[in-house]
């Protein structure tokens, strides 16, 4: 199956068994999404996605349009 969200099973994947911590240590990542799709629907869309990532149903989450590279940075 192909993720568009891998990165959160491979976070799930690892957490079973085993602990995790903070790292003491600031992380930047792109707002871009947020400002060519606006807050509130990129909000919205993380909200509804996050129950089909709890119960583990990554092909729910699959169906959502969120588009990944061909950007201008």
């Amino acid at each position: 199956m192909s993720l568009k969200f891998d990165d959160i099973e491979l976070v799930r994947r690892l957490s079973k068994g085993r602990r995790f911590g903070y790292v003491g240590t600031s992380v930047f990542v792109s707002d871009r999404r947020y400002k060519e799709e606006g807050i509130l629907w990129t909000f919205l869309l993380h909200l509804l996605m996050a129950p089909a990532f709890a119960l583990g149903r990554f092909e729910w989450a699959n169906r959502a349009y969120y588009e990944f590279g061909d950007h201008d940075y």
